[in-house]
Parts: C-alpha cells; structure tokens; sequence
C-alpha cells in the first residue's frame, strides 16, 4: 500500500503525517523515510552479489544538502540559518563555510577562464 509522507517544518518541529494520520515514532518516520528514499533511487550502491540497494539519506544529511544547495544557490545567510533554527549566523557559516569555499573556487576558475581568453584575444 502506498503512503504518502509530507513533512511540514513548522518553527523547529516536524509534522509528518500519512493518509491515515500522523505518524508518531521516530521508528515509523525512519521506515517511511527509508521507503521512499528507496522508491525515489536515492545513494544506490551494489553489493557483493551485484544487486543494486538504494541507502538513501537520513533526516540529518537532508537537512544539510537543503542548506547547502541554499547557500551554492546564492540564498542570504540570515535567511539559511532564520530556517534552520540557527542562534545566529556564525553557527551557519561554522558549519556549511565548506559551501562557500567551493563556490569562490568555482567564481575564481570562471575568472581564470575568462582572463585567459582575454590574453589570448590579444
């Protein structure tokens, strides 16, 4: 049977419910998750006889690919950690700086990129 899991973020509480209602333990939200993480393909790998498992992501990996994939995308600090429930902004930037790292590496190549073919131009 086929349920539907939705997962409304409210302040720093979770709401998950099914169509039969809202799921109560961390053992049922586990399992759906893992469900659905499983229907969707997400982190296959094989194992020693060939077969395709999908592992998929827990609640914690989740949480910091949706703030990551906030920052790479060019969302303001403040607003990635009014979301996550930060205290402040020095503990999002603690924690996903490596974001910011990697997105001025990439800025610098395309710089590099275009300097270079300027010099060639010339």
């Amino acid at each position: 049977m086929l349920f539907l899991l939705v997962v409304l973020v409210i302040s720093l509480c979770y709401i998950v419910v099914t169509k039969f209602g809202p799921v109560h333990t961390a053992r049922n939200v586990q399992k759906y998750h893992s469900r659905n993480c499983t229907r969707a393909k997400i982190n296959p790998i094989i194992d020693a006889k060939g077969n395709t498992i999908y592992e998929g992501i827990n609640f914690h990996g989740l949480r910091h690919t949706f703030a990551t994939r906030m920052i790479e995308s060019g969302e303001s600090i403040k607003t990635v950690q009014d979301l996550l429930g930060h205290q402040d902004a020095q503990t999002t930037l603690n924690i996903y700086t490596h974001s910011l790292i990697e997105t001025k590496k990439a800025s610098a190549d395309k710089q590099n990129a275009l300097y270079e073919m300027l010099n060639k131009s010339l």
